[in-house]
C-alpha cells in the first residue's frame, strides 16, 4: 500500500511530464513544414478593400467555458451566430480543393522566453504570435526561436504598443494588425467569421492564421489553471484527421500543438473591452508577407534621394556656369550611350544626373534583397555600417565591370573620363554612408531584418 501510494504521489508531481511524454508518443506524424522560401505563391493581403471581410457564417458549435483544466465539468454557453454588414468576397475564395494536409514552418517563441511569467510576458500572447509570423516571412527556419532574440523583440513589441496605444495588455484582433503594420510594415486584413475551410484556403496560400481566443475553451493541459481569460496564437496548419497545428505562445510545450477544429473554432473570441470574453466576434487576422516590398522601395527611394542630394553642387554649377563645363564634381559626364555621341552639354549633364540617381536607387533597393535573402558576407549583420561599405565596394566592382561597359562606358567608365572610376568609388560609399544613418531613423517600423 504505502509503494502504491508512492507511485501515485510521484505520478501526480510528474504529471505534466508524464502527458508530455504520452502526447509524444500517441501524436500523429505532422506533415512535412514548407518554409516561406518554398510557398510557389503567397498572396498579398489587399490594401484597396475594408479591412474586415465578412465571410460565410461559420458553423454554430456548442462551446465549452472550462473553468480549470483539470477539471472535466463543462458550462454550456450557447452562441447567436449573427453576420455584420459588409462586402462578400467570393470571387477571391473560389471553391477549389485543398490538400488533405498543410504545415508552415512558422518559428516558435513562448510569449515568455525565459519562463519568467511576470509582466508584461503574462500579457504579450498577442505579442509573441505577431513575431512568430513576421519571423517565418522574413525567412527564419522553423524551431524554437532563441530566447534572447525573442525576448528583445518582445519587448521592444510592448514599448512600441505603449507609445502607440497607451497600453500593451488584451489587444484586439484589430489593433494587434494596427501595430504589426506599423512596426513591421506587414499590411493585415480581417475574417470576420470564418469557417474552417477559409482557414484552411489561407494557410493553404502561404499565410499563417493569428486566432484571438477565450483562452480557458481552449482545454490546454499545460496552462496553468483555470487558464488565460483571452488568448492569441498562431494556426500554421492542419492535419488529415481534423486538427489545426496551432504554435500556441502560452506554454513552452505549444509548438506545432494539436487542437481539433471545434476547439479553435468554439474558442475564438476577439477581446470585448473586458465584457463577457464568450461575446467577442469570431474574427482571425491575416497578416501579409509585404514587407520586403516596402522595404525595397524604401531602401530606392532613399538611395535615389541620397544620389540627388549629392548632385546639389553639380547642379548648382551646371546652371550658373557660364559657358560648358568640361567635368562636373561625382557625375558621370556621359558622352556616348549604347555607342550614340551625345552632342549638346546639357544633355551630357541631364542623363548623367539621371544615371546617377538611377544607380542610387538600384543601391538602396538591392541592399535590402541582399539583407533578406541572407546573402551579405564578410559580416552578417545586416543595416551596419560595416555591411554597407562591404556592399558598396561590391556594388561599385559591379557597376564598373558590368553596367558601365554595358551602357558603353568602357571598363570602369574609362571611355568617358580618367578619374571617372574615382568618383564613382567616392558617390557608392557616401551612399553606403549616408544610407546606413536613414536606416536608423526609420527602423523599426522598417528595415527588420530576419533573425
Amino acid at each position: 500500500m504505502i509503494l502504491l501510494i508512492a507511485f501515485a504521489a510521484g505520478l501526480y508531481t510528474q504529471r505534466v511530464d508524464v502527458l508530455e511524454w504520452y502526447s509524444n508518443v500517441t501524436a500523429p506524424a505532422l506533415p512535412e513544414a514548407i518554409e516561406y522560401n518554398d510557398i510557389t505563391q503567397v498572396d498579398v493581403v489587399p490594401t484597396d478593400e475594408p479591412r474586415e471581410k465578412v465571410m460565410a457564417v461559420a458553423p454554430e458549435f456548442v462551446e465549452e467555458e472550462v473553468i480549470e483544466v483539470e477539471e472535466e465539468e463543462e458550462i454550456v454557453v450557447e452562441e447567436e451566430s449573427s453576420v455584420e454588414e459588409g462586402p462578400v468576397d467570393a470571387s477571391s475564395e473560389e471553391a477549389t480543393s485543398l490538400p488533405v494536409s498543410m504545415n508552415l514552418a512558422v518559428p516558435f517563441t513562448s510569449q515568455a522566453p525565459y519562463g519568467n511569467w511576470d509582466e508584461p510576458y503574462q500579457e504579450a500572447c498577442e505579442e509573441a504570435s505577431v513575431y512568430m509570423v513576421h519571423s517565418y516571412f522574413s525567412g527564419m527556419d522553423e524551431g524554437q526561436i532563441p530566447a534572447t532574440t525573442a525576448d528583445e523583440a518582445l519587448l521592444q513589441i510592448v514599448k512600441f504598443e505603449m507609445e502607440l496605444f497607451g497600453e500593451y495588455k488584451d489587444t484586439t484582433a484589430e489593433k494587434t494588425g494596427v501595430f504589426a503594420e506599423l512596426l513591421y510594415g506587414r499590411t493585415y486584413q480581417l475574417l470576420t467569421n470564418p469557417t474552417v475551410e477559409d482557414i484552411q484556403r489561407k494557410l493553404v496560400q502561404g499565410h499563417p492564421v493569428i486566432v484571438p481566443a477565450a483562452g480557458r475553451l481552449l482545454g490546454n493541459p499545460y496552462f496553468t489553471a483555470p487558464g488565460p481569460l483571452y488568448h492569441m496564437l498562431v494556426i500554421r496548419g492542419y492535419t488529415q484527421d481534423g486538427q489545426f497545428i496551432v504554435n500556441d505562445p502560452g506554454t513552452y510545450r505549444g509548438e506545432a500543438h494539436l487542437y481539433d477544429f471545434e476547439t479553435i473554432m468554439n474558442a475564438m473570441h476577439d477581446w470585448n473591452d473586458g465584457g463577457e470574453i464568450t461575446e467577442g466576434k469570431k474574427v482571425v487576422l491575416i497578416l501579409s508577407p509585404l514587407c520586403m516590398s516596402m522595404d525595397m522601395l524604401l531602401g530606392g527611394a532613399l538611395g535615389g534621394l541620397v544620389a540627388f542630394f549629392f548632385s546639389i553642387p553639380a547642379i548648382l554649377l551646371e546652371t550658373t556656369q557660364r559657358g560648358p563645363m568640361k567635368e562636373t564634381p561625382l557625375l558621370i559626364d556621359v558622352k556616348t550611350i549604347f555607342g550614340l555621341k551625345i552632342r549638346h552639354q546639357h544633355e551630357v549633364f541631364l542623363i548623367g544626373l539621371l544615371l546617377h540617381v538611377v544607380v542610387g536607387f538600384l543601391f538602396g533597393s538591392i541592399y535590402v534583397v541582399f539583407v533578406l535573402q541572407g546573402w551579405l558576407f564578410v559580416t552578417h549583420a545586416p543595416y551596419t555600417l560595416l555591411s554597407l561599405f562591404v556592399y558598396a565596394i561590391l556594388s561599385w566592382i559591379v557597376a564598373n565591370i558590368v553596367l558601365y561597359p554595358a551602357l558603353g562606358f568602357g571598363w570602369f567608365g574609362l571611355k568617358e573620363g580618367k578619374h571617372v572610376w574615382i568618383e564613382t568609388i567616392v558617390s557608392h560609399m557616401i551612399l553606403g554612408l549616408v544610407l546606413w544613418f536613414l536606416v536608423q531613423y526609420f527602423q523599426p517600423q522598417f528595415f527588420n531584418p530576419p533573425m
